[in-house]
């Protein structure tokens, strides 16, 4: 009996155990925390251990999740977490290796505490526990500084940054919503970008459908776009069984050829020339390739209504659906069979949602005689676009410009448009427009600019005239290498260590602190964004060389602005003499020793040294012509000319104080580097807007 009482009783027990287990594993499945982008409960009483800022912590604040058009992201055992600044604004901060880039493909690399992010020609760079960050080498503030955080729970330590700044600087689309009184889901969802013309371009307009006589033409994976305020299509739809074309392209050669019916349009990629029939004929716009960043694939996309109209073919947008519409012609030019009482408006999108229409009702009409149907003002960011449409010959458009004042005039044209006045809403630089029909038969579009100095492109095809108001500034024909010297790492390379901490913008925040070291390259980079902005402002194609925080070699550097076909170079630097502060001062430029290798350089050298010199009182120490810097062989970078400009020297404390850690000198420096390349060449100087 006592081993029947003793076997039952720890049955009993046994059973109460196992019971106990059962709700154990129960309670620790319902308090698990939201890691990992599971979607799991949070208990509000949990305790995070964490460590960061030199400082153990119980973190009890929201906690993070993460998507990335709508996939939750892994953050492997951790979760983002909500800071708290200075200012007591929470910062939502998520782990930069996780989220940005294993889900959204960015580029990162940390070593000496410096991060560095990149992706679509975007570069950000920050530091460990500071607040000042910079975007492809312009400096800005963040809310919160990057920041080390140590997890216990699963023994990781992980670099964390902003997230809203990091997410909309690469262009994603960032969002947040509280899921809990203490948990929140950041949602974040992948920018559209495209490159072509050797640049990736964040593409945030109109994506349009296609349609072939009412059918719609799959083109989903890469959809009509816009590109120099023209919509642009997949050569490869002309192909498709909806429109029963043909196309050909050779990557080789660069050559696209599509066809409808008895028309064959033989075409060159970023060339406007094409072949219709074996006559050659020109585009409004060129053939791109463009590069689909969301899917990597590259597409030949052709100028819609510019090669429709050449292939026989009628297009018109619909706004209301978003779609370019293609249709036959049946051997009428324009055929309006739609009742007059109906209006049938054709027009484009603004990526600024900002557009002024005249429309007319549509008419039954047989006639061959020129006439303009409809004129419509449209703001397109920073540029104003006017475009008439109808049925004329290109070759009766004619255009004055007498500064102020554009007028268009379109020979023997009817003027259709019931309004004489174009509105547009908030322009940018359109000061009035207007279209009238003259007492010759003439229709007359009259465009005033805000400005004279106000820069405008034209283009015009059968039945179509573009103007397009812009503030950028026509192509001089030169391209200039502009060059900065060293790299962020390089040794030896900065100053000595300071005597004071400085401020190079003035604006509150120290950005080297006393007893630290200005690296070169920091002050290069700085002088080189505001020679390169100053001399696209005034025209000049730029290619940029040595901005990058990696130190490339001579010879890199070299062939590369040799393979860019640059005209003439400048290298950027600061001097240096010794290895503490002295007395040694003044601005200097370079140019080879040897004539083969110089070629025009002593010359360019005099005009850089001219205005350099001009500005921060300096001491000019002239054009040395006694060395044979690499960056000053013009032969071997295949240029006119090529130059070395030692800006300042890093080891004169008060060149250091009042030049190298100063934006405004960084500003001043590149103006004058563009004033000289300016004079030296005659072209026209621009001032900054």
């Amino acid at each position: 009996m006592k081993e029947m009482n003793t076997y039952g009783h720890a049955d009993k027990t046994a059973g109460l155990m196992k019971r106990m287990s059962i709700m154990l594993c129960l309670i620790v499945l319902l308090t698990v925390d939201v890691l990992g982008g599971k979607a799991v409960s949070v208990n509000a009483a949990s305790k995070l251990k964490i460590r960061y800022c030199q400082k153990t912590r119980y973190y009890t604040g929201t906690r993070l999740s993460a998507s990335l058009d709508g996939k939750g992201v892994n953050m492997h055992g951790t979760t983002g977490l909500a800071l708290k600044n200075k200012k007591g604004t929470t910062i939502y901060m998520l782990p930069v290796a996780d989220v940005f880039k294993d889900d959204c493909g960015i580029s990162y690399s940390y070593k000496n505490q410096k991060i560095t992010l990149k992706k679509y020609d975007i570069t950000v760079r920050m530091t460990l526990n500071s607040k000042t960050a910079y975007v492809n080498g312009r400096k800005t503030q963040l809310e919160y500084p990057p920041t080390m955080i140590k997890f216990y729970n699963v023994n990781k330590t992980k670099l964390y940054v902003p997230a809203r700044f990091v997410a909309t600087t690469f262009g994603y689309g960032y969002s947040y919503s509280k899921t809990s009184s203490t948990a929140a889901k950041v949602k974040m969802t992948t920018p559209f970008y495209i490159r072509y013309d050797e640049k990736w371009k964040l593409y945030n307009r109109t994506k349009a459908n296609l349609t072939f006589d009412d059918t719609k033409v799959p083109v989903s994976n890469m959809n009509c776009i816009v590109m120099d305020n023209a919509f642009y299509v997949q050569a490869r739809a002309f192909a498709k069984s909806q429109i029963g074309g043909t196309y050909q392209y050779s990557p080789s050669k660069g050559t696209v050829t599509v066809s409808y019916g008895d028309k064959t349009l033989s075409m060159t990629v970023g060339s406007k020339t094409a072949q219709l029939n074996g006559k050659t004929v020109t585009l409004s716009r060129p053939v791109r390739l463009v590069l689909n960043g969301k899917t990597n694939v590259e597409y030949v996309m052709l100028p819609i209504s510019s090669v429709a109209t050449r292939l026989g073919l009628n297009y018109s947008y619909i706004t209301k659906t978003k779609t370019c519409a293609l249709t036959r012609k049946d051997g009428a030019y324009f055929e309006w069979t739609a009742p007059e009482s109906e209006v049938d408006i054709v027009e484009t999108v603004s990526d600024e949602g900002e557009e002024g229409v005249m429309e007319v009702p549509s008419s039954t009409r047989t006639s061959t005689g020129f006439y303009v149907i409809q004129a419509k003002g449209e703001r397109f960011g920073k540029t104003d676009v006017i475009t008439v449409d109808g049925s004329f010959d290109e070759d009766n458009v004619a255009i004055q410009d007498s500064g102020s004042k554009i007028i268009v005039k379109i020979l023997d044209c009817e003027n259709k448009v019931r309004d004489e006045s174009i509105t547009l809403e908030h322009p940018y630089l359109l000061k009035s427009a207007s279209i009238t029909q003259d007492k010759d038969g003439d229709t007359v579009l009259e465009i005033v600019k805000k400005r004279a100095d106000i820069n405008y492109t034209f283009s015009t095809e059968d039945g179509y005239v573009c103007i397009t108001l812009t503030n950028e500034v026509l192509k001089n024909g030169y391209k200039i290498a502009v060059d900065v010297g060293h790299g962020a790492y390089t040794a030896g390379k900065r100053t000595p260590k300071l005597l004071e901490s400085l401020d190079f913008d003035k604006d509150g925040v120290i950005d080297a602190k006393k007893g630290t070291q200005i690296r070169e390259h920091t002050a290069n980079v700085g002088v080189g964004n505001y020679a390169v902005a100053a001399l696209e402002r005034c025209g000049f194609d730029v290619y940029k060389s040595g901005f990058g925080s990696e130190d490339t070699p001579l010879k890199t550097r070299q062939a590369n602005i040799k393979n860019s076909k640059s005209d003439y170079s400048i290298s950027i630097h600061f001097n240096a003499y010794g290895s503490g502060f002295n007395s040694a001062n003044g601005i200097e430029v370079f140019s080879h020793q040897y004539a083969s290798n110089a070629k025009n350089s002593h010359s360019l050298a005099q005009a850089i040294l001219n205005t350099t010199s001009k500005g921060t009182p300096q001491k000019n120490r002239g054009v040395n012509r006694e060395h044979t810097f690499a960056m000053c062989n013009a032969s071997a970078m295949n240029t006119k000319g090529s130059i070395l400009l030692e800006c300042a020297f890093m080891t004169n404390w008060n060149e250091v104080k009042n030049m190298m850690a100063s934006t405004d000198y960084w500003k001043e420096t590149g103006e004058e580097i563009a004033k000289g390349f300016c004079n030296y060449l005659g072209v026209e100087y621009v001032e900054p807007y």
